[in-house]
């Protein structure tokens, strides 16, 4: 990252990417927790935790790959990502906070 000419382009990728993937985590528990009945809330809660931390170190070794292609592709996966997220979560009525009946 230190050999880009594009210091700017790549600080604001950064900072997208992260503000996405915060808010993305944030959304997926607030949406889990209320959609979920009371006596299933902690296993819903510990099995996403443990499926964020296996993910996380996989998609960092798959971001070292996309780099050496092209330092700019991460961020438009990401984007991609994050674009997919969200339909994903209107599409599916999931941003509907409900609580189950």
């Amino acid at each position: 990252m230190t050999m880009l000419n594009s210091f700017p382009l790549v600080a604001t990728g950064y900072a997208l990417v992260s503000f996405g993937s915060v808010w993305s985590q944030a959304n997926f528990f607030t949406i889990i927790q209320a959609q979920t009945p009371d006596q299933y809330k902690g296993m819903v809660t510990t099995a996403s935790t443990t499926l964020t931390r296996i993910a996380g170190p996989v998609l960092a070794l798959l971001s070292g790959f996309l780099t050496k292609i092209d330092v700019h592709i991460i961020f438009w996966a990401a984007i991609g990502c994050m674009v997919g997220s969200i339909l994903v979560m209107v599409k599916s009525g999931l941003f509907k906070m409900v609580k189950p009946a």
